[in-house]
């Protein structure tokens, strides 16, 4: 069975506690040119300027995309406060790039997130008492719909997190497994 198998019950779930992550990073950097004699805009006229957002036109067909994960916060008392975890999938097109975000409010952030079985496979994080999530995402009526596939909440913890989660046949039985890391309570 491959990654693509649409058929996720025939995947085990192998926890793998005590391993520290190896986690990858993923830096985007995009770099615009510009006439340094061009006159200098005010924030005032940029704002005026600026395009309001549209929302995301979500292609008919799945294709190439780029899935950046994170935690965004407010503040509130002078004290930033979490907000759901925040998924967002950015694609190219003729007219440039389209991002739609995708927001879990049982996590505060997504640690990995990847392309499983016709959706996407994330692993999340919370505070404690609430539980380290891995969920498999698909689209469902123009909407994302998350299923649990596994949780874990660890005893004293302060947070429960998943830190890493790789998909492959880990015990050469010609099934795929998802391998789940982390490290010390979560």
């Amino acid at each position: 069975m491959n990654a693509s198998s649409s058929d996720p019950s025939a995947r085990r779930l192998l926890p793998v506690l005590g391993v520290v992550s190896l986690s990858g990073v993923l830096a985007v950097a995009l770099a615009c040119g510009g006439d340094a004699s061009a006159p200098a805009t005010t924030a005032k006229e940029a704002s005026a300027a600026a395009p309001t957002e549209a929302a995301p036109v979500v292609p008919a067909e799945p294709g190439p995309a780029l899935l950046v994960t994170q935690a965004h916060f407010k503040v509130v008392g002078g004290k930033p406060t979490p907000l759901p975890a925040k998924l967002s999938i950015l694609r190219a097109g003729p007219a440039g790039f389209t991002r739609e975000d995708l927001e879990d409010p049982e996590a505060n952030v997504f640690h990995k997130a990847m392309p499983f079985d016709d959706g996407i496979l994330t692993i999340g994080a919370e505070a404690a008492p609430k539980p380290a999530t891995l969920k498999h995402w698909t689209r469902q009526d123009g909407a994302w719909v998350g299923k649990t596939l596994w949780s874990r909440a660890w005893d004293g913890a302060r947070f429960n997190r998943f830190r890493d989660v790789e998909v492959g046949d880990v015990d050469g039985d010609g099934a795929d497994e998802v391998v789940i890391a982390t490290h010390d309570r979560g």
